[in-house]
């Protein structure tokens, strides 16, 4: 037996020892494996972080561009008391509760809670406003066939043949005591339609109205018709002379076009500084996007890279762990081999019946 443990001691010691060694091996890959990946992710979320303002602006640029499409309005659903769905608009609530006013024994009116009332003991209370729980029902206001205005239930009508007499100036609300709020709901957003095919698209238009009120035209117009006149007289042509008629229109016609051409210059130049404007904030969110998916590109690769070779670092803890069993197996089968030889080579002795010698 102590021949047995001599052998096999060093052969489990060396076992645990590899199968200690992988584990911890493993576990310290898997370690940093885990602390890069935090790391990783934690520079992804800064930088992400860091370009968020230039990809908003650049969404609004886009939008200021191409426009926003509108949305329907969407329903508030609401549950009653009875379980029941009940769509309202976004905006509506419940009627809210409405405090009772007491007097109390001192004369000073107080509010309290509706359905609050003053116990045995408390002597010289008097009401003076009921008030309502939250959810109760209000009452219509229709104007009568003389005028008047009278508040009527809620789901009050006017009788058979007087509908016409009666008109609807507040509508009441049923009651709706122990409703909840299921879901909200949004109003309607119209659409725009961007500078793009609002501004962009649309040709230049310029008519002699148009370039009438640049600034300028009208004082070079007088101007030069002054000169013009003041040229014909001096040529012996009065003011309604033909020739000085003549030369007004010439000179008319001339500086129309003049200005025409600048002023369609102008409304084109202006027309490329606000795209520019607007496409380059554009292009700078566009940037901005392509880079933070460049960097969750590459941070998706380094943790996979983390993962695989955690992964690999757990395999090859199984396999030596794998390897040291199957060493300490193989080293006790020999042992066992041993032994039976060792058994079967050993000399037999007999025992002399009457003697009890050999």
């Amino acid at each position: 037996m102590e021949e047995i443990l001599k052998i096999l001691g060093p052969a489990a010691v060396s076992a645990i020892a590899q199968i200690f060694g992988a584990k911890s091996a493993a576990d310290a890959q898997s370690d940093a494996a885990a602390a890069a990946t935090a790391a990783e992710l934690s520079m992804f979320a800064t930088g992400q972080a860091a370009l968020q303002p230039y990809i908003t602006g650049g969404a609004r640029g886009m939008g200021l561009l191409t426009g926003t499409p509108g949305q329907a309005a969407v329903p508030a659903h609401w549950k009653t008391a009875t379980g029941k769905d009940v769509k309202k608009g976004a905006n509506w609530h419940p009627t809210p509760a409405v405090k009772a006013k007491w007097t109390n024994p001192q004369g000073k009116v107080v509010e309290m809670a509706p359905g609050w009332k003053p116990g045995p003991a408390q002597k010289g209370w008097k009401l003076q406003s009921a008030g309502a729980v939250a959810g109760h029902a209000t009452m219509a206001k229709w104007i009568g066939p003389n005028g008047q205005v009278v508040n009527k239930q809620w789901n009050w009508k006017p009788p058979a043949g007087q509908a016409k007499s009666w008109t609807l100036k507040t509508a009441g609300q049923g009651p709706t005591v122990g409703w909840k709020q299921t879901s909200k709901g949004h109003a309607a957003v119209a659409a725009t339609p961007g500078a793009l095919k609002d501004t962009f698209m649309k040709p230049i238009e310029l008519d002699q109205k148009a370039l009438e009120k640049t600034p300028g035209y009208q004082f070079q117009l007088a101007q030069g018709l002054k000169s013009g006149l003041s040229a014909a007289g001096a040529r012996g042509f009065g003011p309604t002379s033909g020739a000085a008629v003549k030369g007004a229109e010439q000179f008319a016609v001339g500086l129309a076009s003049s200005n025409y051409q600048q002023q369609f210059a102008n409304a084109l130049a202006n027309k490329q500084m606000e795209w520019e404007a607007l496409y380059g904030t554009a292009t700078v969110g566009e940037s901005g996007a392509a880079h933070v998916a460049q960097s969750s590109e590459a941070t998706g690769r380094s943790i996979a890279s983390n993962l695989t070779g955690a992964g690999a670092a757990e395999a090859k803890s199984d396999i030596a762990t794998a390897n040291a069993v199957t060493g300490f197996g193989n080293a006790l089968t020999a042992q066992q081999l041993l032994a039976n030889q060792q058994k079967s080579t050993s000399p037999q002795t007999t025992q002399n019946p009457s003697t009890g010698g050999t």
